[in-house]
């Protein structure tokens, strides 16, 4: 099932599920290492969302 958000971006469901998980994933690895700072932690988030964006399930 499609997912259809404005300005005409459309998102598969999967997609979107995968992402979430992914960016929950390294935030609770974050949590517990403090690894990353806050802008290090927002490019894997839009490297994940990038990532997640272009495959086809």
């Amino acid at each position: 099932m499609n997912l259809t958000l404005s300005k005409n971006i459309k998102f598969h469901e999967k997609n979107l599920e995968m992402m979430k998980m992914r960016i929950i994933d390294i935030e609770r690895q974050n949590i517990k290492t403090k690894e990353l700072t806050e802008n290090q932690i927002l490019e894997v988030i839009r490297t994940i969302i990038i990532e997640e964006a272009n495959k086809n399930y």
